[in-house]
């Protein structure tokens, strides 16, 4: 699924979700959960939902890549590397081991 140049965001990426907390396979779009607001019903409770189950439900997106860690933006938004774009000539300002 390709979105038009005038819908694309761009951010800058400050971490990859590799945190243990998650296992050792790192966070991936199925097991990093987080709580989403009900925008058409602001009263009502948040729920918990993965970032796998909101891509389907949102941008009806079935992830491939699902077990890949996940991109951390410094915006504090979590992206699942099949749906980002590194744009050309961009450095990567992390070690790599």
């Amino acid at each position: 699924m390709t979105r038009p140049a005038s819908e694309t965001k761009i951010y800058t990426i400050k971490d990859f979700c590799f945190d243990q907390k998650y296992g050792p396979e790192g966070g991936h779009a199925k097991n990093v959960k987080f709580m989403l607001k009900d925008k058409k019903n602001p009263d009502a409770p948040p729920v918990e939902t993965s970032v796998y189950d909101y891509f389907k439900r949102h941008y009806n997106i079935d992830l491939e890549f699902w077990y890949l860690p996940l991109v951390k933006t410094e915006k504090d938004g979590t992206f699942p590397m099949e749906v980002c774009h590194v744009l050309e000539n961009q450095t990567y300002k992390f070690k790599t081991d």
